[in-house]
């Protein structure tokens, strides 16, 4: 399915709407078929999320300079929009903050959104302090000095354990929370910063 909407930069621009019928690993992307559309590559992360059947929308903006990689993939298989998949850039994220009911959140704007979403508001998993937080590499039982092929192997033992011992859905959630933010090696990186300076 094909709309025609006016950004708010005045570029005229073409969403494209469809329904994913499959899905192939090529090399490091994932090409995401859908029909009566075509196909986009997209990375193998936000491959893994998405399954057969699941809707996609994205823009096709023409004549602009500022067009990112904006992704909107409705997960039909979840009964909740919580576990919608929404991928664009950031231009800027807020310090947590508390809401009403004493929940931490961050607001992070959209830069040059084309969806109609302009703000993505994003609970923060662990409700303490960051001194009471535990180390992600603790987590993973692995140092941070470990190669990724290292974290890979710990994350699939730690992963072995919980089913094991029939860990909480909070546990292995955390667990793979720990994984996606220290694979991912520009997010490690930041994560390295802030344990070496908090402030």
């Amino acid at each position: 399915m094909e709309t025609s909407a006016q950004s708010a930069n005045g570029v005229a621009e073409t969403i494209r709407q469809g329904s994913i019928s499959e899905l192939k690993q090529e090399g490091g992307k994932t090409v995401c078929c859908f029909n009566n559309i075509g196909s986009i590559l997209i990375s193998n992360f936000l491959g893994a999320h998405i399954r057969p059947g699941d809707e996609i929308e994205f823009p096709l903006a023409i004549n602009s300079a500022d067009t990112g990689t904006e992704l909107y993939i409705h997960k039909t298989s979840s009964p909740t929009r919580s576990r919608d998949l929404y991928q664009a850039p950031i231009s800027y994220a807020t310090q947590p903050k508390t809401d009403k009911r004493e929940h931490l959140y961050v607001r992070a704007a959209v830069s040059a959104g084309h969806l109609g979403i302009g703000t993505i508001h994003l609970p923060c998993a662990r409700h303490q302090a960051w001194e009471r937080q535990a180390n992600l590499y603790d987590t993973l039982r692995i140092s941070a000095t470990a190669s990724p092929a290292e974290l890979r192997l710990a994350f699939n033992l730690r992963q072995l354990e919980l089913r094991a011992s029939s860990a909480s859905k909070l546990d292995r959630a955390t667990l793979e929370r720990a994984f996606n933010i220290l694979a991912q090696p520009e997010l490690r990186a930041c994560y390295d910063l802030l344990l070496k300076d908090t402030s």
